[in-house]
C-alpha cells in the first residue's frame, strides 16, 4: 500500500480534528474496495500529477489555517505554522506549531499546541493558558503489521493524496473534479466508495499545480454537522532546512499524559 501525503495532515485525519486521538491500540488496516474504476481523463491527471510529486518532494514549510464549522455555522480553529520532511526511513513525517485560537476568523486570544508526527507516532503538546499544566497524548499510528513509513495511508488515519496510485484512489473513492474560480487551481473531490470504511463523507484537496501539492483540504463528517478545512499559506518547498518539532515530554518540565 501506498503512502498518502501527510500533515493532515493531518485530518489531517481520516476526518478528525488536529488534536491526537487517545492512546490506543494501533488502528487496523481497511481493505481496499474491488476493482478499479473508469475516471474522466482530466480527473486521471491530477491524479497521477500527485502521485508522481512523491518522487521530487522532499520537503516544506509554512502557515497552517486549520477550522472547525459546525451545524450552527459557528467556525472555532487555530493557526501556526508547519513543517513536513519526507524521511528516507520513516516516510512522510510532519510538525505543526499552533500559536493562536480564533472564532469565525479572528483571532481571540494565543494558545500554544504543537503537534508532531514522526511516521510512527502522533504526539500533542497543549502548554496551557499559563505556559503551566502541560498535558500531552502520544498514539501509535502505524496499522497493524505496518512498517515505520506506512503509516499514512490511505486506508489509514492520516490520508492525504500524495503518492497514491490512481487505480487505488478510484477504487476507494468517486473522484471528480469541482469547478475552481484559478486556472492554475484544481479542486478534486474524493467521496468514499463505502462510507463505513472511513470517519467522512466527503473529502475535497485544492491542489496548486504550480507546486503540485495540496494547499486546501475540506472534510465532511458523516452525518454533515461539521466541515474541517485545513489551508496551507507561503509554502517554502525542498529548503533542505525544515526540522520537526520536539516531541519529547519530559516530567520535570512539568509534562503530564492527558488522561
Amino acid at each position: 500500500m501506498k503512502r498518502w501525503f501527510v500533515l493532515a495532515m493531518m485530518v489531517l485525519a481520516c476526518g478528525t480534528s488536529l488534536a491526537a486521538p487517545p492512546a490506543s491500540a494501533p488502528p487496523a488496516a481497511i481493505p481496499p474496495i474491488g476493482p478499479s474504476q473508469p475516471v474522466a481523463p482530466e480527473v486521471r491527471d491530477i491524479l497521477q500529477m500527485l502521485h508522481d510529486r512523491k518522487d521530487t518532494l522532499k520537503d516544506f514549510a509554512g502557515k497552517i489555517d486549520y477550522s472547525v464549522t459546525d451545524k450552527t455555522g459557528d467556525t472555532t480553529g487555530k493557526l501556526g505554522k508547519v513543517f513536513f520532511i519526507m524521511d528516507p526511513a520513516r516516510g512522510e513525517t510532519f510538525s505543526a506549531a499552533f500559536e493562536k485560537n480564533t472564532r469565525d476568523g479572528a483571532v481571540v486570544n494565543d494558545y500554544r499546541q504543537d503537534i508532531i508526527f514522526d511516521g510512527v507516532e502522533l504526539t500533542t503538546k497543549d502548554y496551557g493558558m499559563d505556559g503551566k499544566g502541560r498535558l500531552f497524548t502520544r498514539s501509535n499510528m502505524l496499522p497493524a503489521g505496518a512498517k515505520p513509513g506506512e503509516a499514512v495511508s490511505l486506508n489509514g488515519r492520516l490520508p492525504l493524496p500524495i503518492g497514491i496510485p490512481v487505480d487505488e484512489v478510484v477504487r476507494n473513492f468517486e473522484a471528480s473534479l469541482v469547478p475552481s474560480k484559478e486556472a492554475d487551481r484544481a479542486v478534486l473531490r474524493l467521496v468514499p466508495r463505502d462510507k463505513t470504511k472511513f470517519d467522512y463523507s466527503m473529502l475535497d484537496v485544492t491542489v496548486d499545480k504550480k507546486q503540485q501539492l495540496p494547499i486546501k483540504l475540506v472534510t465532511t463528517s458523516l452525518d454533515g454537522s461539521t466541515v474541517t478545512t485545513i489551508k496551507f499559506e507561503d509554502l517554502k518547498i525542498n529548503s533542505g532546512t525544515v526540522k520537526l518539532l520536539d516531541s519529547s515530554t519530559p516530567a520535570k518540565d512539568g509534562w503530564k499524559e492527558r488522561s
